[in-house]
């Protein structure tokens, strides 16, 4: 809304040409002016609206965008995109891990940004387009009575503590999100975590989501969701099927009726006007927007299956252990296309899973998005002490093993042997076929080998910038003097506040990391100052990590081998 509106004074004043002779006090002078090709931020900005699309052509509905079904009603010469690519906004604080061309295309976005006015409560919120649909959805803007709904924690895929709305102002603190991971160099596994407890100042301990895309073979995925939580009494985990089709529910746990909705017994007063925020005797009134609630205690191994006319999303719950499960519906809003009488006739599913008490939380999942029929034969999942779980996902003919841990212990489970942070083997008829590592020294299937070279750390010492006069955007760091070709990593910026930034790698020349774009901050005499809103200057070092990472597809016809920073294949 803001580029459009200032795209009419860019319009306005292109071409403009100051009267012959004219200078002004300040030295400047403007002949045949162009804001648009003169001013950076304005193309990158106008750039930003081409990127943040769906498939399908449509914006991206994070925070107060519309997202609206019918992308002409925005812009007639919208088309849908050829292609989807994995793509990290660090300013913004969001990130999707994508792939596939036409309408074969997967994207799933994890967005973690802070909220600096038509903020959404909707901090580790995931999406996920799939199959030519949005299938887990985030509502977007409204300007309807049930606004508030809208706006809430509850209504985003994400965890709700304590029934308590994540924090949208800054008043008690920064409450960005933190990049931890962001690694897409290898197309068919690519991973993305970030944390967020700032939203929950005081009560959470931990609040981290990673989420994997997986490329299954041909044109099926499944997503894996591993959300860690720490801190609070109750943490409520919530996903929402389809806000633009209908869709119904299947679970394979008996259901049992628990209530009109989330809050039985107690009176409601649902939101008269969009300023109204309703009324629930105390208690969150966006726990009453769930409704027809089914529940079951059985949450071990449970399947969740959202169904639409021909594509469906089937979520594994596993090893969820002390769980409730609770189903329903809420209101999709977006179809009522902002006319109130219609609010409560357009409903999308819900699914929420709730642990209690005072010990941490791991919520578990694999999203499978398909068409037709489901691929996935099973889903199971052990625990690696108490930071890494040990998943396998079994699927035509095929098994993943998939390891993520949060330190660089030595992990054997039969035939696999593993030490570092995330590790994949697939492995048909007994043999690896593909094998991935990141962050770590080796994994190993039988006798098929793949090294790495660990996490390289160090500090940032300046930062180069093409507009002072750089001749490209790079970090100048120490520590990376034995890392080789580090084309595709992710440098992850910590500043002294533990805030970060992830920037994308080109190359490296001494000490020099080469990037994508600009840093968007510079080294001061005392830490950091941004360049851009928020303006921020933080004390303290400038700290960077980067990933080594290895990978490896083994076919009849020969090997396929990648590596960033340092690795090595070997059969012995």
């Amino acid at each position: 809304m803001t580029m459009v509106g200032m795209q009419v004074v860019f319009d306005a004043l292109k071409g403009y040409s100051d009267p012959l002779g004219y200078v002004s006090d300040d030295g400047m002078r403007y002949d045949n002016l162009d804001l648009e090709r003169d001013i950076a931020i304005v193309k990158k900005a106008s750039r930003l609206l081409d990127i943040c699309r769906y498939p399908d052509g449509r914006w991206i509905p994070m925070h107060d965008a519309w997202a609206y079904r019918d992308s002409r009603r925005v812009d007639p010469n919208v088309k849908p995109l050829e292609q989807s690519h994995s793509t990290l906004l660090p300013g913004v604080g969001h990130a999707w891990l994508g792939r596939g061309k036409g309408e074969h295309q997967v994207q799933v976005h994890l967005h973690f940004s802070g909220a600096y006015g038509h903020a959404h409560a909707d901090n580790l919120n995931l999406m996920l387009f799939a199959k030519g649909q949005e299938l887990l959805s985030d509502v977007g803007y409204t300007h309807t009575q049930y606004r508030s709904w809208t706006v809430s924690t509850l209504c985003h895929n994400t965890v709700l503590i304590d029934e308590e709305e994540q924090e949208r102002s800054n008043r008690k603190g920064i409450i960005d999100g933190s990049l931890l991971a962001f690694e897409a160099a290898y197309n068919p596994v690519q991973w993305v975590e970030a944390s967020g407890e700032g939203v929950y100042p005081g009560l959470a301990e931990e609040y981290r989501r990673l989420v994997m895309l997986v490329n299954v073979g041909g044109e099926d995925h499944y997503v894996v969701d591993l959300f860690r939580v720490r801190g609070g009494d109750q943490r409520d985990w919530v996903m929402h099927g389809s806000a633009d089709v209908d869709m119904r529910t299947e679970t394979n746990v008996p259901l049992q009726h628990y209530g009109e909705n989330l809050l039985p017994g107690v009176k409601v007063r649902f939101p008269e006007h969009e300023r109204d925020q309703g009324d629930a005797e105390g208690r969150n009134v966006s726990l009453a927007f769930f409704q027809n609630v089914l529940h079951s205690d059985r949450v071990q191994d449970a399947r969740v299956t959202f169904h639409g006319d021909d594509v469906a999303v089937r979520i594994h719950l596993v090893g969820l252990k002390d769980s409730e499960l609770f189903v329903g519906d809420a209101p999709s809003v977006r179809r009522a296309d902002e006319d109130e009488p219609l609010l409560d006739q357009f409903r999308m599913p819900m699914l929420m899973v709730r642990q209690k008490g005072r010990s941490p939380s791991r919520f578990m999942a694999v999203h499978e998005p398909f068409r037709n029929k489901a691929f996935i034969d099973s889903v199971e999942v052990e625990d690696i002490g108490e930071r890494g779980v040990y998943l396998k996902v079994r699927h035509q003919g095929s098994t993943d093993h998939i390891v993520l841990q949060s330190g660089t212990e030595v992990f054997r489970m039969g035939d696999l042997t593993f030490q570092g942070e995330v590790g994949f083997v697939r492995e048909q008829d007994g043999e690896a076929r593909v094998l991935g590592l990141w962050g770590g020294e080796k994994v190993q299937w039988q006798i098929t080998r793949l090294t790495g070279g660990g996490i390289y750390t160090g500090q940032v010492t300046d930062v180069l910038r093409i507009e002072d006069g750089a001749p490209y955007h790079a970090l100048v760091v120490n520590g990376l003097s034995e890392m080789d070709d580090i084309d595709g990593a992710v440098a992850v910026v910590t500043f002294g506040d533990g805030t970060t930034r992830g920037l994308r790698v080109q190359r490296l020349e001494g000490e020099h990391v080469i990037l994508e774009d600009d840093p968007g901050f510079r080294v001061t005499n005392t830490g950091m100052a941004h360049c851009f809103f928020p303006l921020r200057e933080i004390e303290g070092t400038v700290q960077f990590q980067i990933r080594t990472s290895a990978f490896v597809t083994i076919r009849d016809e020969g090997v396929e081998q990648r590596v960033i920073g340092s690795g090595n294949f070997e059969v012995k």
